[in-house]
C-alpha cells in the first residue's frame, strides 16, 4: 500500500536549515576576532577588494545582518551576488533561498532554482537537497519525482540526514521510485541516527504512518541494511 495522500504533501515542503541561512564565518562565530565585528568587516573588505569570493559573501552577510556595519540590504545583496558570480556555493545557495522566500528580492521560483542548481553543481550539500525539493514540488522547474530522488540519494550517500529522511519518504510512498519498505526503513533509521533537527522534523511525520504497514521482518531487514551502510560509511 502507498502512503501518498493529500496530508502527506507538507512533508516535502522546503526546509531550509533553521528556516534561515546559518552564516558561518569568523565574523558570525567570533573566532579569532573577539567581539570586534567592525574589525572583522575591515578584513573582509580588504579580501573582497581582491575578489576573494568567501570574503565577499561574509561582507554581504555582515551588511544583511547589520553586524559590524549598519544594516544595508542592497549592499549586502551586491556583495553576495558578486561572490555567487564567482561560483562560491554558499553565496549561490543563499541567493536561491532568498529568491524562494522573497527575502530582500522579489520572490521568483525560476531564479531560486537557477541559483540553487548552480550551488548544487558546485557540491554544496544543502543546495543539493534544496534542488531535490524544488523538483519534488515543481517550483521553478517542471516536477520530476525521479530527479528529486536522484538528488536526495546523492546527499543521503554523503550522510546528510535531511537527504536520508527525504529518500526514505520516497521509498515509503513510491514517489519517484518503486515502493521498498526495507530501503525506506534503512534511510529513516540512518536519518534519525544523524540526529539533525530538519531530518527529525521529516521522520517524525513519517513514522506514525509507516509503522502501520511494516512487518517485523522488514524492520529487521531495515536495521541490517542501515548497519551495513554505516559499516561502509564510518564517521
Amino acid at each position: 500500500m502507498t502512503l501518498r495522500c493529500s496530508s502527506c504533501e507538507p512533508w516535502l515542503k522546503i526546509r531550509i536549515l533553521g528556516q534561515n541561512i546559518r552564516l558561518v564565518s569568523f565574523l558570525q562565530r567570533g573566532r579569532g576576532v573577539g567581539e570586534d565585528k567592525s574589525e572583522a568587516v575591515q578584513w573582509f573588505r580588504k579580501a573582497s577588494d581582491r575578489n576573494y569570493a568567501p570574503a565577499e559573501y561574509s561582507l554581504g552577510a555582515a551588511y544583511l545582518n547589520g553586524a559590524g556595519v549598519p544594516e544595508d540590504v542592497a549592499q549586502g545583496f551586491r556583495w553576495v551576488r558578486q561572490s555567487a558570480d564567482q561560483e562560491y556555493g554558499r553565496a549561490e545557495y543563499f541567493l536561491g533561498w532568498a529568491y524562494f522566500e522573497g527575502m530582500g528580492v522579489e520572490q521568483d521560483d525560476a531564479e531560486a532554482f537557477k541559483w540553487a542548481k548552480r550551488a548544487a553543481d558546485h557540491d554544496w550539500l544543502e543546495a543539493e537537497v534544496f534542488v531535490g525539493q524544488l523538483y519534488a514540488q515543481g517550483r521553478g522547474v517542471d516536477r520530476d519525482d525521479a530527479e528529486a530522488v536522484r538528488w536526495f540519494a546523492k546527499t543521503a550517500d554523503d550522510d546528510y540526514g535531511l537527504g536520508q529522511a527525504l529518500l526514505g519518504y520516497s521509498y515509503c510512498s513510491g514517489t519517484g521510485v518503486e515502493i521498498d519498505f526495507v530501503k525506506c526503513l534503512q534511510w529513516l533509521y540512518l536519518a534519525d541516527e544523524n540526529d539533525e533537527p530538519e531530518a527529525k522534523a521529516v521522520t517524525s511525520k513519517i513514522w506514525p504512518r509507516v509503522n502501520n504497514w511494516i512487518t517485523p521482518e522488514q524492520v529487521q531487514a531495515g536495521h541490517q541494511a542501515a548497519a551495513a551502510w554505516r559499516a561502509e560509511h564510518p564517521r
